[in-house]
């Protein structure tokens, strides 16, 4: 694999993005979406117990017991944003640990990897080789770069109004503005507003935004659908 022309750099903040290939839909069911936030979740930690497969076919409350011992565990990154898109993803994540991102989204993406041929008795590549990161080194950019996350399903017309994007299960968006067990460390963005509801208006507000992302075209990444 070539190296990476962006250096990943501890406690450095970043938009990580990738995409399926042939453009495909894979991130279209429950089936494989659930799965992919799973391993979004259980990778961020340099220690877990055992496989994710293994640790999806525990109990209910075994999975439980599990996550509280991981709680608090040293991460190779801290997940701020998330969104699943039918044929690609973007995150926002900060480095914890050196080459902490590379071996998370190693991690991620080989679980997927394996998962998705599985399911589909398929073989090979299921992303477009090596993902792509940009630093992002403003708290605007941050602000306004979560904010075109959570607002992809809305401009991708994977759902069809604002409110049911609020509700958008493949996203943080609904962590965000709601009191659900988040996985996303969300100090970072939600310090800089009063109120979740706050966050909510301010992403409201620019529906369109990401139609023109005029403001901080030079922040995100080449060839975003």
């Amino acid at each position: 694999m070539p190296a990476r022309e962006i250096p990943l750099v501890t406690d450095q903040v970043y938009h990580i993005f990738n995409k399926i290939e042939h453009n495909e839909s894979l991130f279209t069911q429950k089936t494989i979406c659930q799965p992919m936030i799973d391993a979004l979740w259980y990778y961020q930690y340099c220690h877990i117990p055992m496989k994710l497969s293994y640790f999806r076919n525990q109990s209910i409350a075994d999975r439980a017991s599990i996550a509280k011992t991981l709680d608090g565990e040293k991460c190779y990154v801290d997940i701020l944003t998330y969104c699943l898109m039918p044929n690609h993803f973007h995150l926002i994540l900060r480095q914890k640990e050196i080459n902490g991102i590379s071996i998370y989204m190693s991690k991620v993406q080989n679980s997927i990897t394996k998962f998705a041929n599985i399911k589909r008795k398929t073989k090979g590549h299921v992303f477009i080789g090596q993902f792509k990161a940009k630093r992002i080194d403003s708290d605007e950019l941050l602000l306004h770069i979560s904010r075109y996350i959570h607002l992809n399903p809305y401009t991708g017309y994977v759902r069809k109004t604002f409110d049911d994007t609020t509700h958008y299960p493949w996203s943080s968006f609904h962590e965000y503005i709601s009191d659900s067990t988040p996985i996303c460390k969300q100090t970072s963005i939600l310090s800089h507003f009063k109120s979740k509801e706050e966050y909510m208006l301010f992403v409201n507000n620019q529906k369109e935004y990401q139609r023109t992302l005029a403001d901080i075209r030079h922040a995100l990444i080449e060839d975003i659908d």
